[in-house]
Formats: structure tokens, C-alpha cells, sequence
């Protein structure tokens, strides 16, 4: 083949798949990887070279054999063409990509499959041709990786090495060293970031550097290291924050001295920013002395010294000069200043007052108005306190939860009023038999804390609770309580942050008290009671095409009690509906043969499956969506990537109900 556009094999099996003469000085590579069942096109190009491309390809093999496209980066030039390259192909190929560009090329409609090489050292193929993978972060974009193929000792570098000129060779001379490092100097951000990586490949066994952008390079390869070495990366960068440095804020520093002065500021505000407008181009000192005048006579000595400090740090920031008004007055009126600082000390008494007054207040946020209780609030911030400690000296602290599980019905037949009054009264019996060392905490609706810290045993106390209720004679309607026990010890050996341990004890005392409760009135939750509850544990289905999602919440779930079953298309999940009890569905919207939005509407078709619980969960939370979703009456849509900690609350939420407030 002797055409311009014929394929060079640049090592074995590895072919340079560019026209050797492209117009302008962006002269771009793409290429072929030929192993027995794995044919790898790396970074597809732009789609102005697609039909070379190609071309190119199908000279080597046929261009339908292509099962794997490599993209390094979602630079436009990059992947402009990667649509073609797929509806030109019988079959998807697989596209292998960091996380970052997979979320930018799902923007774009790539619907393939992708293996993720964020978490790999190496991408595995069947034949054992294995590709090394290089993370260089932020050079230029986050996600952006480059390869090194360990057998044919080639390292596909992306931008790296990568230059911008007229008439570049395929091969790379000795001058093309000079224009690789004008493209990095103004390309890359930082050598901060660029010196790491560059040290890493310099300990590498390379005959072939292979860059998206310029010549390849195939001989001096150590002199090409170290001239990227040895650049001054951000220059352009550098440059700007210099010529942005330089300009004086003035804006900035009237906002900041207006904020400080006291009384109304509106019009000495206006009177500076007009000022500033005007005299942009005069002397920074100049400036700043008129600036202070206008604060001086204006708004007195006083104000001009609450300011100093502000004018004090600018000055400093941009190497001016103090206002010389400021040193002319503060000479003259050192006795005005010891004045005002006899007032200052006034302000800091007047201060302590108004402390006191907010700490006052803050006790009162702290209380339950009902029952004058520390609240659930108060609580969570006393296990906040208490938990790392306990836990680092293995103290098991107990905590015993009780709900009145009644007091809708005592709402209905008696009325709210009746209500309170029964939660007032089962307040009063546990205050007056509390023992001293011990916390009472009222939390929300119609759940207590009643908190052990001296190691006590709990089991006593909360038989002493019910039949204290049970024998009470206070009530009009006796309540009917549950009660269960979370005890410290249950997290000695838990390696989560301490907010999500304490999230943990609440949901856990939800759990024991909801499996009381189906045991009966007036019941403690003991452990055997569990494995009763789990034959009718509530029944998630969770309905993913994406497996690592389903793993992740079927496992959460799944230690928080629920059965769960999982569907990878929506025919599948609403014939699981149909034919299972079903207490909670979440599910994407993109499924196969039936989108999410689908499989709600054909449950809302039928009475039995109507008023099931759904969670959406899924990328596409647009305004539009947001507005179907609750149209169908969808109770959840949560924005993929999602917190697994926000997830599990909000099932807790609408299975349990939610008692943490």
C-alpha cells in the first residue's frame, strides 16, 4: 500500500490509523490495537477524519471487527467521531473510560457498555495483551488517563508529549522537542501536577511514545522526558492571576468596610464606589487616602478606627502605602482612642449579656414544650459528645426507646388535646422514678430516650417501665407502649463515622420496636423475637440495569432486616409486582423493555399495586422528570451518585416511620 493514507504498523500488531498529511497545525493520532479476539481503536478522533479513518481500518482488518474503543479523555477532538464509530458497528462495543467521561459521553447518548478503569492497574483482555492504566488527573481534565501497553513497550500518552505546529513529521526530529514544551508550558495547569506523573514514566521501558496531538516519538525518548521535566507549566495561567493580582479591588474593600461601619452606610457607600469608578487608573494611595477621608468626615474617628484593620490587611495585599489621614488623625487623638476603648470594654459587658440571653434561648430550642424534656435534638447532640469516647474506652452505654404506639387512636377518640395530655402523663411517671445519674429525653411524636451511662443493667429499668404505665390509674385510656434496647457495645468492633453509627442505634431501636409491636401490648423486644420478624420482614425490590448499584443497596438493606429482590428490566419487576407482596420499590428510569416512569404508570393500572411505595433513583433528575415523577405519585427521586446514608433513611422513613427528630 503506497497511498498517503495508508496504515504504518508502528510495533507489532499496533498500527497508526492517521493520514500521513492532515490540513492546519492540530495534527491529531488515533490507534488500532490488533490482539486475537480484542481489536482496540484508542480515542476515535474527530469526526472531520471518520471516513479515513474508516477507511484506514478496514486496509488492516474489517472495520466491524472492532469490539473495544479506549477513550483517554472527553476532549471534542477526541470523541467528536465516537457516535459514527458505533452506529457503523454491528454489534456495541464495550468503551473503556474513567467514571468522569463516562458521565460526560452519557450526556452525549452514548448507550454501550463500559468497563470503568478508575479503580484498575490494568486493563485485562482475553489473550493476556494486557494494557497498563495511568491516571494523570486534571492534565487536562479529571478522568483523563493515558496507557502503556508492558509487551510492545508503548506508552499511549494523550495530550502528553503532545505538540501543535505546521507540518509535523509521523516521526518526531529534534526540533519537535521544542514544541512539546510550548504546548505543555501553556496547556497544563501546574507542574505540581504534571512532575509526578512525568517521574512515574520516566522509570518505564518505552521504544514508542505515541501522543494523540504531534509527531510520535521513537528515538531520544529520556531527552523528551526530561524536557517535560524540566518545563514551567501554567504559564498562561500564571499570567492572568498576575495581571488580575495587579488590578487593585476596590469593591471589595468599600463592601467589607460598609459591613463594619454602624449605622445606615448607603450613601458614603455610593459616594466611594463612584469615587473608585472614576479614579481607577490614579495612584492605589491616592485612592485609598480619599477613600478614608470620606469615612472620617463623614462618619467620624470612631468608624475610621473600627476600619483600620480592614485598610490595614488591603494595604499589605497590594504594597501601598498606610493613608496618610489616618496617620495624621490617630496621632492627634490619642485620647479619643483610649475614649473608645473604654467603650469597647462596655460593648464586651453588653456582650456577655447578650450571651447569656442566647444561652438561655439555645436552652429553650433544647426543650420539648409538652413535656419540658430535653428533646430529640438535644439528644442526638449528647450521643454526639458521649459516643467516641465510650467507644475508644469500649464504655457500653444503653439506651432504652418507648413508644406509645396507641396515641393516634386516643388522637381519634378523645381528641389531640387528650393526646398531649397522655404523653405529659407518661413523661411525669418516667421523671419521678428515673434514677438520678440517668437521661430522659423526649423525642419526636411519640417516642422517649431513656439514656443509662453508669453501666447499669437495662433489662430491670424497662420492666419497671411498663408495669409503672400498665398499674398507672392517671390515664383515661391506658397506654399501650413498646419498648426496645441499643446498647454501645453493639458498635465497639464498627469502623463508620460516628454521625452514621448514631443514625445506625436510632434506625436499629426502630426496628426492635416495630417487631414488639407485632409481638404485642406492652412488649420489650428480646432477640428471639427476631428470627419470628424475619419471615414477614417488608420486601424491597430494587430495579437496575446497573449491577453495582443493586449490590450496594441490596446489601445495606439486607443488614437493616428487609427481604430483598432485584429485576434488571422493568417487564421483569412488574411481573415480580403481579406476583409478589411488595412494600417498596426503587427502581432508574433507564430499564430495558420498560422505563421506570412505565412500570409506576402500569402500577397505578391497578388497585392491588397502586399504593405500593416507589423511589426513583437515577442521573436524569431534570425539572421535567421531577414534575412526571410526582405526577404519577412517585414518593422519592433521588439524583444518582447517591448517598447510601440519605437512601436507607428515607426507606426507614416510609417503612418505619421516622422517630430520630
Amino acid at each position: 500500500m503506497t497511498s498517503n493514507n495508508s496504515p504504518r504498523e508502528i510495533a507489532n500488531s499496533v498500527y497508526w490509523l492517521s493520514p500521513n498529511i492532515q490540513p492546519g497545525s492540530l495534527r491529531v493520532n488515533q490507534y488500532l490495537i490488533v490482539n486475537d479476539n480484542d481489536i482496540i481503536l484508542i480515542d476515535p478522533g474527530p469526526i472531520i477524519l471518520f471516513e479515513q479513518l474508516k477507511d484506514t481500518v478496514n486496509e488492516i482488518i474489517n472495520f466491524e471487527q472492532i469490539n473495544n474503543i479506549l477513550v483517554t479523555s472527553a476532549d471534542i477532538e477526541k470523541v467528536s467521531s465516537l457516535q459514527k464509530v458505533i452506529d457503523s458497528l454491528p454489534k456495541k462495543p464495550k468503551i473503556i473510560t474513567s467514571w468522569n467521561i463516562k458521565l460526560s459521553l452519557e450526556t452525549l447518548g452514548m448507550d454501550c457498555e463500559y468497563l470503568i478503569v478508575d479503580y484498575k492497574d490494568s486493563i485485562d483482555f482475553v489473550d493476556g495483551n494486557n494494557l497498563k492504566v495511568i491516571p494523570i488527573p486534571y492534565l487536562k481534565s479529571p478522568g483523563t488517563f493515558i496507557i502503556y501497553d508492558e509487551k510492545r513497550k508503548v506508552l499511549f500518552s494523550g495530550n502528553l508529549f503532545g505538540a501543535i505546529a505546521n507540518n509535523l513529521r509521523k516521526y518526531a526530529d529534534i526540533d519537535y522537542f521544542d514544541y512539546i514544551v510550548a504546548y505543555h508550558e501553556y496547556n497544563f495547569a501546574s507542574s505540581e501536577l504534571l512532575d509526578p506523573i512525568i517521574d512515574y514514566i520516566d522509570n518505564m521501558e518505552i521504544d514508542l511514545i505515541a501522543p494523540f496531538y504531534g509527531s510520535m516519538i521513537n528515538k531520544n525518548i529520556d531527552e523528551a522526558i526530561n524536557k517535560i521535566r524540566n518545563i514551567n507549566a501554567g504559564v498562561y495561567s500564571k499570567h492572568i492571576a498576575k495581571k488580575m493580582l495587579s488590578m487593585v479591588n476596590y469593591k471589595n474593600l468599600i463592601k467589607d468596610i460598609t459591613k463594619k461601619l454602624p449605622g445606615k452606610n448607603d450613601r458614603i457607600k455610593e459616594q466611594m464606589l463612584s469615587y473608585t469608578r472614576q479614579n481607577q487608573n490614579e495612584e492605589p494611595e491616592k485612592v485609598l487616602n480619599e477613600i478614608s477621608s470620606l469615612i472620617y468626615y463623614h462618619k467620624g474617628l470612631e468608624s475610621l478606627v473600627l476600619v483600620k484593620n480592614i485598610i490595614d490587611d488591603f494595604c499589605i495585599k497590594y504594597n501601598i502605602k498606610t493613608p496618610s489621614i489616618i496617620k495624621e488623625v490617630l496621632n492627634e487623638t490619642v485620647g479619643e482612642i483610649n475614649n473608645l476603648k473604654q467603650k469597647l470594654n462596655n460593648l464586651e459587658v453588653d456582650n456577655k449579656i447578650l450571651k447569656k440571653t442566647l444561652d438561655d434561648t439555645k436552652v429553650n430550642l433544647y426543650k420539648n414544650d409538652l413535656t419540658n424534656l430535653k428533646n430529640g435534638k438535644s439528644f442526638i447532640e449528647t450521643l454526639s459528645f458521649d459516643l467516641p469516647k465510650a467507644l475508644d474506652e469500649k464504655r457500653d452505654n444503653k439506651i432504652i426507646f418507648i413508644n406509645v404506639n396507641n396515641l393516634s387512636e386516643i388522637n381519634s377518640s378523645y381528641g389531640d388535646t387528650m393526646g398531649d395530655e397522655t404523653l405529659r402523663n407518661v413523661s411525669i411517671l418516667l421523671r419521678e422514678n428515673k434514677e438520678e445519674k440517668h437521661e430522659l429525653y423526649k423525642l419526636k411524636g411519640s417516642l422517649f430516650a431513656y439514656y443509662i451511662k453508669d453501666g447499669n443493667d437495662p433489662y430491670p429499668y424497662a420492666e419497671r417501665i411498663i408495669n409503672l404505665i400498665k398499674d398507672s390509674d392517671i390515664f383515661i385510656e391506658k397506654p399501650k407502649i413498646s419498648l426496645s434496647i441499643v446498647s454501645f457495645g453493639e458498635y465497639f468492633n464498627e469502623k463508620k463515622h460516628y454521625d452514621k453509627i448514631i443514625d445506625d442505634i436510632f434506625d436499629m431501636g426502630q426496628l426492635r420496636l416495630k417487631i414488639a409491636k407485632g409481638i404485642g401490648d406492652n412488649i420489650l423486644f428480646e432477640d428471639h423475637m427476631l428470627k419470628e420478624y424475619s419471615e414477614e420482614s417488608e420486601v424491597v425490590l430494587i430495579v437496575d440495569e446497573d449491577q453495582y448499584t443493586t449490590n450496594i443497596l441490596k446489601n445495606y438493606l439486607i443488614d437493616l432486616g428487609y427481604r430483598i429482590l432485584t429485576a434488571r428490566n422493568g417487564e421483569k419487576a412488574l411481573k415480580i409486582i403481579n406476583e409478589s407482596k411488595i412494600d417498596l420499590v426503587i427502581s432508574s428510569i433507564s430499564l430495558p423493555k420498560l422505563d421506570g416512569f412505565s412500570l409506576k404508570q402500569k402500577m397505578n393500572e391497578k388497585s392491588n399495586t397502586r399504593k405500593i411505595k416507589f423511589i426513583l433513583i437515577d442521573f436524569k433528575k431534570s425539572p421535567s422528570n421531577t414534575k412526571r415523577a410526582y405526577s404519577l405519585g412517585i414518593n422519592y427521586f433521588i439524583k444518582k451518585p447517591f448517598l447510601i446514608e440519605e437512601v436507607v433513611g428515607i426507606v426507614n422513613n416510609i417503612i418505619l416511620g421516622d422517630y430520630s427528630a
